[in-house]
């Protein structure tokens, strides 16, 4: 659960912004404190150990997203694009063995080119049709997906 909506939730939200003007600066200091008390449970202990020095509950959600909301190899989203012809050898590679025939003819039909992923979708495609057509034993045919 995110910690800002577990305070919103249960209305402990305003040491999240700034000191309002009509309370005093000890009724905010006591009000600021609660929260730290309110929050700091939930924490583990590693993360209690990174943010302990701070004193106020901004101060610490501050800290919270500096250590965990920035880019970093445990919370960072990776894309992996790849490019047409990658695809292309990816779809090549999961054929079955019985396809190893048409894999080389369209490995061979593309010469020094660049192999094109439409090139091998249309190929593999036609061939699943002729298998169909001429009762080929659908053991080793591709799965329903493609």
């Amino acid at each position: 659960m995110n910690m800002e909506d577990y305070l919103y939730g249960n209305k402990l939200h305003k040491p999240l912004g700034e000191e309002p003007d009509n309370i005093n600066d000890e009724d905010w200091k006591e009000l600021d404190r609660h929260f730290l008390g309110t929050i700091r449970p939930c924490l583990s202990r590693n993360v209690v150990a990174n943010v302990a020095k701070k004193t106020t509950t901004k101060g610490l959600m501050k800290a919270l997203s500096n250590l965990y909301e920035k880019p970093s190899a445990k919370n960072k989203t990776v894309e992996i694009n790849f490019d047409d012809e990658l695809k292309a050898l990816i779809l090549s590679a999961s054929f079955p063995n019985s396809w190893e025939p048409m894999r080389v003819d369209v490995s061979n039909s593309v010469g020094n080119e660049r192999l094109e992923l439409k090139v091998v979708q249309e190929r593999c495609l036609s061939e699943e049709v002729w298998k169909t057509e001429t009762d080929w034993s659908h053991e080793e045919a591709l799965p329903s997906f493609w």
